[in-house]
């Protein structure tokens, strides 16, 4: 079968028109690299927007400790709105740029200084707290811009309450995009139980990044405990915050699940193990490696146990990118060379489980109480997703092999050149990215 698969190929590059859907390989392919390979990293990145909230119940209410990205308090002009939808005046916040047909707002942080109150507003009247289906009054004790570089940490409490300290916005700052910028506040919650449940709801949108993810996160400080969430969206819709241990594991479970789903490199990788030998045993032996391998280095860097330097994390991704085009250039090897990829392939999950850390940190504190069943939660959603990838494709190519020999060849040699393809794409802007990050 080696031999043939290796002589598909040739055909492949010497004959495209023998079979139609080989004909359209060459359109297939920069199809599939424009549509696709764009983005630097298949994980969360800049390209999404990030809204945390800390709340601390207070004697007369709740205190809530705001991070969000700009765009979501901005409006499709770039600037924010006031109550009554007008805006406070031309370019009070931004100032836009055209470059290369596109438009860019960047902050002004003149108008910033001088016209806070309109944003502070905007951030208040666009997330409501409820308790008992009532709506709780809020008022704005403080806010602040963080432009990137200058964004200091918000992962506990104490980090939260020290964020709220400081300049309005830094000074000397080099002109900064909007999608770059942080902004926090501390808004009290006035009320006469804060050791209930309670509902919260947003209406804002971000219309200056539509394309881009809302990433909610809340830590629930109550009782000398944190308790985590996790919500992906818009929050249009309000949830309740103060979960139980099996409400949690199953969010954490689904955001697994979501995050193997939506991380093309991940995909392509497992497509491309059940590709390179479609015997199921193989396949379960390096199922069973990557997964022993990504775990390891999930906890590992959930715990923080590796290093914490700028340039890891862009590293990791191109490590990640490499692995996936070795696996989809392993696809022709012979069938010698691919009894050895079993330790490689644990190998090289132990460098996913990295990639699948850095979106897990940003769903979840160290210091939630729901650390350990969230991780395991979060490992078994990835875990679900993965294998059903895997036997969606093991089932498409036995179908393929049933119908017609040809076919089956065809369509691993065209799943092969696509994922190289992609991944050469994203290598190459991955390693811009890693050294721009040094």
């Amino acid at each position: 079968m080696d031999g043939a698969l290796t002589r598909q190929a040739r055909r492949l590059l010497a004959w495209p028109a023998r079979a139609s859907c080989l004909s359209a390989l060459p359109s297939l392919l920069l199809a599939t690299a424009l549509l696709h390979g764009s983005p630097a990293r298949a994980h969360p990145s800049a390209d999404f927007n990030l809204r945390a909230v800390h709340f601390e119940p207070v004697a007369d209410g709740m205190l809530a400790y705001y991070r969000l990205s700009l765009p979501l308090l901005l409006d499709d002009d770039g600037a924010p709105r006031l109550p009554d939808g007008l805006p406070p005046g031309p370019s009070a916040y931004t100032y836009d740029r055209l470059e290369s047909g596109r438009l860019f707002h960047y902050v002004s942080p003149a108008g910033v200084r001088g016209a806070i109150g309109a944003l502070g507003r905007r951030l208040t009247d666009g997330h409501l707290l409820t308790v008992d289906g009532k709506a709780v009054a809020a008022t704005l004790r403080s806010i602040h811009l963080h432009p990137r570089g200058h964004v200091p940490p918000f992962s506990t409490l104490e980090q939260a309450r020290s964020a709220m300290a400081g300049a309005l916005y830094p000074e000397d700052v080099p002109e900064t995009e909007t999608r770059y910028v942080l902004v926090d506040a501390l808004v009290h919650y006035r009320m006469a139980r804060n050791d209930a449940g309670f509902q919260f709801a947003s209406t804002l949108t971000a219309a200056t990044t539509p394309d881009a993810t809302i990433n909610n996160i809340f830590f629930l400080h109550r009782d000398g405990a944190t308790a985590t969430y996790n919500r992906t969206g818009d929050l249009h819709v309000a949830v309740s915050l103060g979960s139980s241990l099996g409400l949690a594991f199953c969010e954490f479970f689904v955001a697994g699940m979501r995050h193997i789903l939506e991380g093309w490199d991940h995909l392509l990788f497992v497509i491309c193990l059940v590709v390179g030998d479609t015997r199921w045993r193989p396949i379960a032996w390096r199922i069973t490696a990557f997964s022993v391998g990504h775990t390891l280095s999930l906890a590992a860097g959930f715990y923080g146990w590796v290093p914490s330097a700028a340039w890891f994390q862009p590293w990791v991704e191109v490590s990640i990118a490499a692995s996936l085009l070795l696996v989809a250039a392993s696809i022709f090897a012979s069938r010698r060379m691919r009894s050895l990829s079993l330790p490689l392939t644990a190998l090289v999950g132990l460098v996913h489980g990295f990639g699948f850390a850095f979106g897990l940190r940003e769903l979840l504190a160290e210091s939630s109480v729901h650390v350990l069943p969230s991780l395991i939660a979060f490992n078994l959603g990835v875990e679900g997703g993965q294998i059903g990838i895997a036997l969606t494709a093991f089932a498409v190519l036995a179908s393929a092999r049933r119908l017609r020999a040809a076919l089956y060849g065809q369509l691993r040699a065209l799943t092969a050149f696509c994922s190289a393809a992609l991944s050469l794409v994203w290598l190459i802007q991955r390693i811009v990215v890693a050294i721009a990050a040094r």
